[in-house]
């Protein structure tokens, strides 16, 4: 899938910095990084597949997201692929919370004004309500255009669909 979206992306003029702050064993964004010219950045809480991140990204820290301090508006793309599952509570009095949207909320502040947002996530998403929460008042997600891909339609262009 992720030769698929670098088709859809074009490099720019300058330094460009691609992100991410689940980046698994980084194969996704170095193939992002190599299709952009870019520098590489992501984070892995798994130390196994974080070492071989390491190997593949310009940086890769071994860690909670949560526990990096990053500067905010750095990322000219935000790679998002997060765990599709609910958050643990720590009490019963607490609401459970999609993962897919914590990565979201959390993360979206790194991605510099007028940056690209590649966020994959199930097909169709439980919880519809998610793409509304990506027009968040007067922020760097200046266009509403998402692109929805079928997982049955992975292997065409043309039968990718766009909403507004």
């Amino acid at each position: 899938m992720t030769p698929v979206i670098a088709r859809y992306l074009k490099r720019g003029k300058g330094l460009i910095r691609v992100f991410d702050p689940c980046a698994g064993e980084g194969s996704a964004l170095k193939t992002i990084g190599d299709h952009l010219q870019a520098e590489t950045y992501g984070i892995e809480i798994d130390r196994q597949r974080g070492k071989i991140a390491r190997q593949k990204l310009t940086q890769c820290l071994i860690t909670d997201y949560h526990a990096a301090q990053i500067s905010s508006k750095f990322a000219g793309l935000l790679w998002l692929n997060p765990p599709y599952d609910w958050s643990a509570r720590e009490e019963e009095i607490e609401r459970s919370e999609r993962y897919e949207r914590t990565f979201l909320r959390d993360t979206v502040k790194y991605l510099m004004p007028s940056g690209i947002l590649v966020y994959l996530i199930p097909f169709p998403f439980p919880g519809s309500d998610l793409a509304n929460s990506l027009i968040f008042k007067d922020t760097c997600l200046k266009r509403r255009h998402f692109l929805a891909l079928n997982p049955r339609s992975w292997g065409s262009r043309n039968q990718s669909h766009k909403r507004q």
